[in-house]
């Protein structure tokens, strides 16, 4: 049994996905529009969507591996963001190549979504 009221829960993880989804979008949206600069209008509303997703996702109570699948696929490209920019920054100090920034975050993202939706659920002892 849990202190914390379901409403309460349900509504962290809607904070939290809400939070990750928002950072994420923002990332993708700065390597999509410098490759895609034509592509603009459709990555914001697909990203918009996504965003929108991660509210809907805890408050429908799909399966757990769909929320799984989300919040990996948004830590995948934020870590892929951060490890991109440490190596260029290392390598050179240059700004970093929008021909490698793109593929590298949507490798993140799908990498995300697959560990998320593929590796078994953990079960708690008890």
């Amino acid at each position: 049994m849990s202190i914390v009221p379901v409403s309460v829960k349900v509504a962290g993880r809607v904070a939290l996905n809400l939070a990750l989804g928002c950072l994420a979008a923002f990332v993708l949206l700065q390597g999509l529009t410098g490759q895609f600069a034509y592509y603009g209008l459709p990555a914001v509303l697909v990203l918009g969507l996504w965003v929108m997703a991660g509210a809907v996702i805890p408050l429908l109570r799909f399966d757990p591996r769909i929320g799984r699948a989300y919040l990996l696929g948004n830590v995948g490209t934020l870590g892929a963001a951060v490890v991109l920019v440490l190596v260029l920054l290392i390598m050179s100090p240059q700004t970093p190549s929008k021909t490698i920034l793109t593929p590298s975050l949507l490798l993140g993202l799908v990498l995300g979504i697959a560990a998320g939706a593929l590796l078994p659920r953990q079960r708690r002892p008890g």
